[in-house]
């Protein structure tokens, strides 16, 4: 697409079969997405098809980003350390190049903020 980011050709994608996925005889009863960018549009088209956050479609995102509380309904989302995510890969990386042993493993904190595009039945 001319004029667009990958990013944004990437989030119109997310809207487009997300409506499409909405439309089907046994649409799915709720969506978690890779992102909170893509959450939005999944929302978006719900709206679209006359669907109701969260009564027709639970919706939650992954990133916390800080629009997320601000959308409406607020979106439910798994906030990630980015800071600390983004230093471990770079000291992963320097480690390869050096041919360092390394852990394949690394766990990080995550904090789950339930918000208004659940229901409490999802999440107690």
């Amino acid at each position: 697409m001319r004029g667009r980011s990958a990013g944004q050709s990437t989030l119109q994608r997310v809207y487009l079969l997300g409506k499409q996925l909405l439309k089907c005889r046994r649409r799915p009863t709720a969506i978690v997405s890779a992102n909170n960018q893509m959450a939005f549009r999944a929302m978006n088209a719900a709206r679209e098809l006359g669907l109701r956050i969260p009564d027709d479609l639970a919706v939650m995102g992954f990133d916390n980003i800080p629009l997320s509380s601000y959308f409406d309904p607020p979106l439910t989302t798994v906030e990630i350390p980015i800071y600390e995510t983004g230093a471990e890969t770079m000291r992963l990386l320097m480690g390869i190049l050096s041919g360092e042993n390394f852990d394949k493993l690394k766990l990080f904190q995550t904090k789950l903020f339930v918000r208004g595009s659940t229901t409490k039945k999802i999440f107690p």
